[in-house]
């Protein structure tokens, strides 16, 4: 916890939570779908698989919770946002890796 609490304080302002707050589901997200990757494409249904995965369970409009925070995300310009084939939102990181 010390580690992302230091992260918090440093990236204040950013819909992380605040460091007595946190949210796991976000820290997981952001931490597999943002900090740990280069310029990786995922979707809202991406984060919601890997929340599946690490036994994470938002309950009812799960989909819409993630993709809110996810557009919080791209205003706070640390996601650019596109549209994949579908016609559905796609997320790349706007840089590549971790940036402590």
């Amino acid at each position: 916890m010390p580690l992302i609490a230091a992260f918090v304080e440093s990236r204040a302002q950013r819909d992380l939570g605040t460091p007595d707050n946190l949210e796991q589901w976000k820290c997981v997200a952001y931490f597999f779908h943002v900090a740990m990757k280069e310029q990786e494409i995922f979707t809202t249904k991406t984060v919601a698989d890997t929340l599946y995965k690490h036994r994470i369970r938002l309950g009812a409009g799960m989909y819409k919770t993630i993709g809110r925070w996810l557009h919080a995300l791209v205003d706070a310009d640390f996601l650019f946002e596109g549209r994949g084939d579908d016609g559905f939102p796609v997320y790349k990181p706007t840089y590549a890796g971790a940036w402590w």
